[in-house]
């Protein structure tokens, strides 16, 4: 059975000459990239989410440009997650230097690490993100608002 509590996540896109800042999970024996961002937390507003999270998980601080994709995961036929991202840029920090909670699990959990792809190349990773890393690789950042929807029974 499908929760009907519905889970709204807030990412962050930041791409610099070709390439974009993701995070490179290791859990498992296995090599997958995610989206900077998570979950938005009660009383927070997306905006606020997603700079937390470019914070915690890069190690910057950020300025939004603006929402450019709204991306819907579908579970078993039913939406669970709304996931909203935002164009970013880089007001300050060092890369790779984020201290949120993903980093202080222990080795169960797996690794993260923040790291630069060549745009063009993220098809050829496995990805939790998939159908936005895709579109993005494909198609670049797009000028109007996209909505996508992915299903989550694909293997990662």
């Amino acid at each position: 059975m499908v929760s009907n509590v519905m889970r709204i996540r807030a990412g962050v896109v930041i791409v610099v000459g070709g390439r974009i800042a993701l995070i490179e999970r290791v859990k498992a024996g296995r090599t997958y990239y995610i989206v900077p961002g998570g979950g938005v937390v009660d009383g927070e507003y997306t905006e606020e989410a997603a700079r937390r999270e470019a914070k915690e998980e890069l190690g910057l601080d950020v300025t939004l440009e603006r929402l450019f994709a709204v991306v819907e995961r579908v579970e078993r036929g039913a939406v669970t997650h709304v996931q909203l991202y935002y164009l970013v840029k880089t007001a300050a920090g060092v890369f790779g230097t984020g201290e949120g909670e993903e980093y202080g699990r222990s080795p169960t959990h797996g690794t993260y690490q923040a790291v630069w792809l060549p745009l063009a190349d993220v098809k050829e990773h496995h990805s939790y993100h998939k159908v936005l890393m895709e579109y993005l690789a494909e198609n670049g950042i797009p000028k109007e608002i996209l909505h996508l929807r992915e299903a989550a029974d694909y293997p990662i």
